[in-house]
């Protein structure tokens, strides 16, 4: 994992996801489904199999999952990279280029698809995110290093609805708790000099 920020909007995002879709599979919103003919043994008649459309249900609730807390925050993340159009374009997705929303729904909607690829539940599953975020993230980071620096900010609160500030491209702002690795800050061992406002 490079980009912890995009990581921990996008687990959010997913989790809660999940939650709203196995809410709505509850209430009886059906999954649809396809028959699939698969080869059986040679001299045999063929196999049919039932296979979840998990990408259209995510699909028609799309507007749903936008009003999700965690959906701003995630899209946001998203628009920080400019390789959202080679993730898209490597499953067939074609969205206008300059149309920012358009490309974080798209990309939000195929991310979900997915991690819940012809799964008819909608657990939140830790393997199955990991591996749709390791194909995400190596595709909007190829090419590219990514360094994190940790220094404390004196004087500054970043809203916790908000993963990150942005500042330039490729340089933002998040909070040290975002970061699983990141050593603890102590106050009251910063010498009282470097602090005090200076007159």
């Amino acid at each position: 994992m490079r980009d912890s920020v995009l990581h921990q909007a996008l687990e959010a995002f997913t989790i809660d996801a999940a939650s709203q879709l196995a809410l709505e599979a509850g209430r009886g919103e059906e999954i649809p489904f396809e028959l699939v003919e698969t080869e059986g043994r040679r001299g045999s008649p063929p196999l049919y199999c039932y296979r979840p459309l998990t990408d259209q249900f995510i699909d028609q609730r799309l507007g749903l999952l936008s009003g999700l807390a965690t959906y701003a925050p995630a899209a946001r993340a998203l628009a920080g990279h400019d390789q959202i159009d080679s993730y898209l374009s490597l499953h067939g997705v074609s969205v206008a280029p300059a149309d920012a929303r358009q490309r974080a729904d798209g990309t939000l909607r195929l991310f979900l698809g997915r991690v819940f690829a012809e799964r008819d539940e909608f657990e939140f599953d830790p393997a199955r995110f990991a591996v749709a975020y390791e194909e995400l993230e190596r595709t909007l980071l190829e090419g590219r290093c990514t360094t994190t620096v940790i220094a404390p900010v004196l004087g500054l609160a970043i809203d916790p609805t908000s993963p990150e500030i942005q500042l330039a491209d490729g340089l933002a702002l998040t909070s040290g708790d975002r970061l699983g690795d990141a050593p603890a800050f102590d106050i009251e061992k910063i010498p009282e000099h470097s602090i005090r406002p200076r007159t």
